[in-house]
């Protein structure tokens, strides 16, 4: 670190920008648990009054240190109990891949949309991802996405973020933890949720990459049954390419029916209180929408219309028509197109493509 420096007779002390800062690191004794390390300024510039307090901070420490390691052994999970949870969250959630599957056998319409080694090759990434990374909530960002799903392909990677972005990983990892822990008899503590989730992490991952593999036993677990490749899919998209138009439904609104994305942003703008012309001068022009957030949202109306509309021969498809597939194939644009769209008059002209504008973009570069 730039600036720091150790002090050689003063234990756990060193200087960082003129100041003492004492710092230790707290090992467990079973090697299980990851270290701990508390650093924290010792407010002065002067040594004595550092190696004082210093002294007191590692003698404080040591009853901390005590503290935890009496709080395991008290609280936390054995080795024995460590391999119980694990080899049960195995045993059970590749059962569960088994029944699942046999659902999906029953229903040839959803199973004809699957791809089982994708399937399996996205549900053992994932779990893998969070085991090294703990759990990311919502849909993982196309950052994290390719650094810790980077075996999968940029579909099987949509298609993960797509489930997580669906899911709340988070809270049902946390009750199904505190289930099995209850129903092996453990009880749940603050101690060892913590160590139990990393569990169930590893076991999900390594259950789904033994039926890859097509490994029948795992450190001694029952071979009575055979173990079948699954069959499990994600729900079924909608088609990637432009769907034919059908007659608006009687529940949309007349005005909605043929309007464009464009046209839609607009209708939102003319219907949201906050956006009424007559509030910029009055005394409610506080709550009023600046011009800013308007130009956002005609300009995201204008990338999503380029978006469902790549062939400017065919008719510009209603906003009703968009679905969860048109939103992805737009945000696949997002990693193309270049920081500067949107300033040119050109980019935003109705016959310019959103391909046009990366081509112009390479032909700059």
């Amino acid at each position: 670190m730039t600036g720091v420096s150790a002090v050689p007779d003063v234990q756990n002390v060193f200087r960082r920008g003129g100041a003492y800062w004492w710092r230790r690191t707290l090992a467990w004794w079973d090697g299980n648990h990851r270290p701990i390390t508390l650093s924290f300024s010792l407010g002065t510039k002067e040594l004595a009054t550092a190696r004082h307090r210093a002294a007191a901070m590692t003698a404080q420490s040591e009853v901390v240190r005590m503290s935890l390691y009496e709080r395991v052994e008290r609280e936390g999970l054995t080795p024995e109990q460590r391999e119980a949870v694990f080899r049960e969250e195995m045993r059970a959630y590749r059962d569960g891949l088994d029944h699942l599957s046999a659902v999906w056998r029953f229903r040839p319409d959803w199973a004809k949309v699957t791809d089982t080694d994708r399937d399996m090759r996205v549900y053992e990434a994932i779990w893998s991802a969070f085991a090294n990374t703990g759990i990311v909530d919502g849909a993982p960002s196309l950052t994290y996405a390719e650094e810790y799903l980077g075996e999968l392909s940029e579909d099987e990677r949509q298609a993960a973020r797509r489930l997580l972005g669906s899911l709340n990983i988070r809270d049902s990892l946390a009750k199904e933890t505190a289930q099995r822990l209850q129903s092996l008899g453990f009880e749940p503590t603050p101690t060892n949720m913590a160590l139990a989730t990393q569990l169930m992490l590893d076991a999900r991952a390594q259950a789904v990459r033994n039926l890859r593999n097509g490994v029948e036993d795992h450190d001694g677990l029952s071979k009575s049954a055979p173990v079948r490749r699954p069959r499990i899919a994600f729900p079924p998209a909608a088609p990637s390419q432009t769907p034919e138009i059908q007659p608006a439904s009687d529940s949309i609104p007349q005005k909605w029916r043929t309007a464009t994305p464009k046209e839609a942003a607009e209708l939102l703008i003319a219907g949201n209180p906050a956006m009424l012309e007559h509030r910029k001068d009055g005394k409610r022009a506080a709550t009023q929408v600046g011009e800013q957030t308007l130009r956002q949202i005609r300009w995201a109306a204008t990338l999503l219309q380029k978006s469902m509309n790549p062939d400017l021969s065919q008719p510009i498809r209603p906003f009703w028509t968009c679905t969860f597939d048109d939103i992805v194939e737009l945000d696949k644009w997002f990693d193309r197109l270049p920081v500067t769209c949107g300033k040119s008059p050109w980019d935003r002209k109705p016959d310019t493509t959103l391909q046009q504008i990366c081509e112009r973009a390479i032909d700059r570069i």
